[in-house]
């Protein structure tokens, strides 16, 4: 049976990545702000604050982003999928699944499957669910899923604002997604 189904990344999403990466920058690398922002640009730099940030157990004390638990209920009670599609890695990380989980319960937030993945474009796909929408922040799967038949919601931040594809939709809050939402199922 075919589900509708909305598609969702966690960080950046679902909390307020970048700015906690770059908090991590300040602190391994001893930088000012701005400088910690044009750490995260570069890739020696930023590969170097990622892995550390990835492999420590910090992202457990970020806050969910505003309206994103009340979006998530609203949703669910009108029988449609949520699939979390993240790029959190086990094999960096082998708490990453547990203290997700562990994340997602302790701000209630619902969801019926969680997939960790850094291959997301294999994972959205047409078929076997209807694929309302998919939200994501991350430069690299913005472009994977360029091709896709299926509105791109992409929440904007510092790494992604280069991004702009007449058929992708920039928001920045759960507010606007919901108002896409409600324009999406409605047609």
């Amino acid at each position: 049976m075919m589900r509708d189904t909305v598609v969702v990344d966690i960080d950046g999403c679902l909390n307020y990545y970048p700015n906690p990466l770059k908090m991590w920058a300040e602190v391994l690398l001893n930088l000012d702000s701005h400088n910690s922002k044009r750490a995260i640009e570069k890739s020696n730099d930023f590969n170097l604050v990622k892995e550390t940030y990835r492999k420590s157990e910090i992202f457990k004390y970020f806050l969910p982003r505003k309206g994103v638990k009340e979006f998530f209920e609203k949703i669910k009670s009108r029988g449609h999928h949520i699939l979390l599609l993240t790029s959190r890695n086990p094999d960096k990380n082998p708490n990453v699944e547990s203290l997700t989980r562990e994340w997602l319960d302790k701000y209630s937030i619902p969801f019926d499957t969680i997939l960790f993945t850094k291959n997301k474009s294999e994972n959205v796909k047409q078929g076997e669910d209807k694929i309302i929408m998919v939200i994501e922040d991350e430069p690299d799967f913005l472009d994977s899923f360029d091709g896709l038949n299926t509105e791109i919601v992409v929440f904007k931040n510092e790494l992604n604002e280069h991004i702009k594809k007449p058929h992708f939709h920039s928001v920045s809050s759960w507010a606007e997604i919901e108002r896409l939402y409600e324009s999406f199922v409605s047609k």
